[in-house]
């Protein structure tokens, strides 16, 4: 009895931390590396609140009433956060969100939990729990707000559910694996790649019954997911797709590339890689032409997951779509680690082993400034909404955040950077590949005649995305309001600058406040 008790206590303190740090992050961190757009959560996860706002108001899946264009890509959690908001006001979806995070992240933990206990030896579960726990990058998206923790536990559950299948061969596993297949290609634009992986995987080890399953539940949940939405969006596939995934695929592949290296260095996942590139080598020079069909899950999933960020170019939010290397790198070292001969000399690599990838899941603390906590912290774009609905409560707006300003401010909405905008999601992208940032139209934009125009500025006035000085005057706009970009504004955070010079506007951008609004002139 005192041994389970000990050992009930010794699995809850790696939880309790694992919610102790996500809830940390969320009062006192960021979610980008811009400070201030992303203190309370990241930016894009207030879009999904405001197509959940439209749906619970009547106004249906949309981000402006009237226009139908899917936006988000995550379906299954904008419906989970719509079922909070027929209870809560909007001002509540963020925390909402949270809270259904911090479940999602608990139950990934109990599977891992599971997995390991399944597997590995000793006191190998404990210290992966204990590992995937003290993983900030967890921690960090947990608390944005945003879809990541329901891919996670999609990405645990279905390997759980495969080990088991491939095991003792039972039919309950298969119909667990094909619902799960499912709720994947409902979570995310590109969840159909967990079932796809996952069908693939099943047909290396021979079960092409366990792989039909799978397949079959996946292709069903993606055809009449395609069907409903070629009906009501008029397109096969969301707006998020046909803005990321463009550019020349050598582009892509550069900038997958280099996230990929900025994700290694900052956030330790350089390790993991190392991990799942290491453990093939070596299960080849020891098994030869049989180790291809004996590698497990977490190495073929693994490296097929990372080639994919690759390919479509990594990704806006750094290494949010990397979270699952982490818990699959840290039981890859632990199962292999159990391949080693001689106790002694096992124990010691062993816990060499555990603190080399304890100090890789520190490396955010020192590299990564989204864990620069601060308290009281301020969020410029929650700032910026909130006072134009309260100035300008009937304006149009267009902007390059599409997500907290729109929310807050209520306004209808052109997204300059075209994820909610038919017409810049299908034009052509720029030359300049930057993932989710080469479509944009400064004719466009101001050819629509918005009431507001919110953009960076630079020191010489210009704004970003084309929006440059000369073209927005002689459009009929003006500089009416600068927002402080520091993590704590210098004084007001909004400054109205309408009868400010030039060159008083250039000494305020110098202090920090570099995000401009332009209003149109009578």
């Amino acid at each position: 009895m005192r041994r389970r008790t000990r050992t009930a206590l010794l699995q809850l303190a790696p939880l309790l931390l694992l919610i102790g740090g996500s809830l940390c992050q969320v009062g006192f961190g960021y979610f980008d590396h811009d400070f201030s757009g992303h203190a309370l959560g990241a930016d894009d996860a207030f879009i999904s609140y405001r197509y959940a706002s439209n749906l619970v108001s009547g106004e249906g899946l949309v981000f402006n009433p009237g226009e139908r264009v899917e936006g988000y890509s995550n379906l299954l959690y904008v419906l989970l956060v719509s079922a909070g908001l027929v209870f809560l006001n909007d001002d509540q979806a963020y925390g909402f969100s949270v809270a259904i995070n911090l479940l999602l992240t608990v139950l990934t933990y109990l599977a891992f939990l599971w997995i390991a206990r399944r597997t590995l030896r000793g006191h190998r579960p404990l210290l992966a729990v204990a590992l995937f726990s003290l993983t900030p990058t967890v921690w960090i998206w947990t608390g944005s707000g945003m879809e990541t923790p329901l891919v996670l536990l999609l990405v645990v559950l279905t390997w759980g559910a495969l080990e088991v299948g491939l095991e003792t061969g039972d039919r309950r596993a298969g119909w667990a694996l094909g619902a799960l297949a499912a709720v994947a290609v409902l979570s995310r634009a590109d969840g159909f790649l967990i079932p796809l992986l996952a069908a693939g995987f099943c047909l290396l080890r021979g079960r092409r019954r366990l792989a039909l399953q799978i397949g079959v539940a996946a292709a069903l949940t993606l055809a009449l997911l395609v069907a409903w939405r070629l009906w009501y969006y008029g397109y096969p596939l969301p707006n998020t797709y046909y803005v990321k995934v463009s550019g020349d695929l050598s582009d892509r592949l550069s900038s997958g590339l280099e996230t990929l290296w900025q994700v290694g260095t900052q956030q330790g996942l350089l390790v993991h890689v190392g991990i799942l590139a290491g453990y093939v080598a070596w299960a080849f020079s020891q098994r030869g032409r049989d180790a291809f069909e004996r590698l497990p899950f977490e190495v073929c999933f693994g490296i097929a997951w990372v080639c994919y960020f690759v390919y479509v170019g990594g990704d806006a939010l750094f290494d949010r779509f990397l979270v699952p290397i982490f818990p699959l790198g840290v039981f890859l070292a632990l199962r292999w680690s159990q391949e080693w001969s001689g106790k002694q000399l096992a124990t010691t690599r062993l816990v060499l082993l555990v603190v080399a990838l304890g100090a890789a899941h520190l490396t955010p603390f020192f590299a990564d400034h989204r864990m620069a906590y601060l308290s009281g912290k301020y969020d410029r774009w929650v700032t910026l909404g909130r006072h134009l609905r309260a100035q300008h409560p009937d304006a149009v707006l267009a902007i390059d955040a599409a997500g907290k300003v729109p929310f807050f401010s209520g306004l209808r909405t052109i997204d300059m950077l075209g994820l909610n905008d038919e017409h810049l999601a299908h034009s052509k992208a720029r030359p300049s590949f930057r993932v989710g940032h080469n479509k944009f139209d400064p004719d466009y934009v101001l050819g629509r005649t918005p009431d507001l125009v919110a953009a960076w500025m630079k020191p010489n006035l210009d704004l970003h995305w084309g929006i440059d000085r000369v073209r927005y005057r002689r459009a009929g706009y003006r500089i009416r309001y600068l927002c402080s970009t520091n993590r704590r504004p210098p004084g007001e955070a909004i400054i109205d600058v309408s009868s400010f010079d030039a060159s008083a506007i250039r000494r305020l951008r110098k202090r920090g406040y570099a995000y401009a609004v332009l209003e149109r002139w009578p």
